[in-house]
């Protein structure tokens, strides 16, 4: 009786995997030094399922046996010589793209950072948020975010104060806090673009990449140029993830 094309396959991946019995092993490889389209059956298998292995993609391996009945036209060992070969060339092309360094949202994250330069300085002035502004430029995070939350205390719901709040926040690396605080600056309010903008960064941050790309979408208009420009080029980048 002639052997079906996937039972002709089946075997062809056994014994490649070690599936085979000693006896049915030694039967095979006989059969293969009698029959040059099952040895190039077999050398095609091979390159294909090496490839899998560095993929990892047992799904795919178990397609190529089934699909084999799907295939028309020419013998079935021709058929299926050609559809190892086809599948080989496939996985070598899908293992190359996978190989490519790629970025990641975190790395996306650092490369599209945004540095608030603050609010400007009166000369003299001793206002509260004179003196955040004064703690923030020198660097000094922990008393800008010690000023913040004492100014909060009285106004809660100040932009201004939430914001940077946020930056705060994020720029000690609490971006869990930094999202609270970026939520709460509306949209109207001038910094909402910048709000929106960092709150992008702390999801790429979690990898979030979804959410990320909902925040950038709220900046590709904004007043600021150089931010809406950020966003649209931060955007194309996490099409390629």
């Amino acid at each position: 009786m002639e052997e079906m094309p996937n039972e002709r396959m089946q075997r062809v991946v056994q014994y490649l995997e070690g599936e085979l019995d000693a006896t049915e092993r030694t039967a095979f490889e006989r059969e293969v030094e009698g029959d040059p389209a099952l040895r190039a059956d077999l050398d095609a298998a091979r390159k294909t399922l090496s490839g899998l292995q560095a993929l990892g993609e047992e799904r795919l391996r178990r397609a190529l046996i089934d699909a084999d009945t799907t295939l028309d036209g020419g013998t079935r060992t021709g058929s299926m010589r050609w559809w190892w070969a086809a599948a080989a060339v496939l996985v070598i092309g899908v293992t190359a793209w996978w190989l490519i360094p790629r970025d990641t949202p975190q790395e996306l994250a650092i490369e599209f950072a945004y540095t608030e330069p603050g609010l400007p300085v009166l000369m003299g002035s001793s206002g509260s948020m004179d003196a955040i502004m004064n703690a923030y430029k020198q660097g000094d995070l922990a008393t800008a975010g010690v000023l913040l939350n004492a100014s909060l205390a009285r106004d809660p719901m100040n932009d201004t104060l939430n914001y940077f709040a946020g930056v705060v926040a994020a720029r000690s690396e609490n971006c869990a806090g930094a999202r609270v605080r970026f939520d709460l600056v509306l949209d109207g309010s001038r910094f909402h673009p910048q709000a929106r903008y960092h709150a992008a960064l702390c999801a790429l941050h979690a990898g979030d990449v979804a959410l990320a790309r909902e925040q950038l979408e709220q900046v590709t208009n904004a007043p600021d140029a150089q931010l809406a420009g950020k966003a649209r080029g931060l955007l194309e980048r996490l099409n390629d993830l």
